[in-house]
């Protein structure tokens, strides 16, 4: 059977489905697009308001992954770079906290957050440690558990993971 007999459907015209595109163009196949919406890109969109850049979800890329470095041009994506960290709203006050080891200019607003105490605050700087000695192979090896529990196990309080976590991974799992 010819490749260009092939009925191929690539089901989304996120970045994953026009990258699947792409590569079965490149081995001579025809695949076929069919997308919900009205335009492409799947969760990365932007919309124009009043001259405000409205991004949807949790837009960051990693520009570590190597199927990204491939099959995405970072020069044509004109990328930004944005310091890692998070601003918070709570009772009306805004409060904006990061990771002090990679940036030194968060450490007073994080230490001095009333979002969580000084035990979550040291739980956080543990775990990060933790988590930067282990593999990937022996991080994905651990049983698997959801977020909330893994969090709660590990002994964060519940005003840390009710003003921080859950927002914070809501945003990034679009929940």
């Amino acid at each position: 059977m010819k490749k260009s007999s092939l009925r191929i459907h690539v089901i989304g015209a996120g970045i994953s489905g026009l990258v699947a595109v792409l590569v079965l163009e490149k081995n001579g196949y025809h695949p076929i697009v069919l997308e919900a919406t009205d335009r492409i890109g799947g969760r990365v969109k932007t919309d124009m308001v009043d001259g405000y850049c409205l991004d949807h979800g949790f837009q960051v890329l990693l520009t570590a992954y190597p199927m990204a470095k491939k099959y995405l041009d970072y020069k044509a994506l004109k990328l930004h770079y944005f310091k890692s960290g998070a601003t918070l709203f709570s009772n009306g006050k805004r409060t904006t906290i990061g990771d002090p080891i990679r940036d030194l200019s968060f450490l007073i607003t994080s230490l001095t957050s009333t979002v969580g105490n000084l035990r979550d605050k040291l739980k956080i700087f543990r775990l990060n440690r933790e988590l930067q000695r282990k593999s990937l192979e022996a991080i994905f090896n651990e049983t698997e558990t959801s977020t909330l529990a893994f969090l709660q196990q590990y002994g964060f309080s519940k005003k840390v993971i009710h003003l921080f976590f859950k927002p914070f991974f809501s945003g990034i799992f679009l929940e």
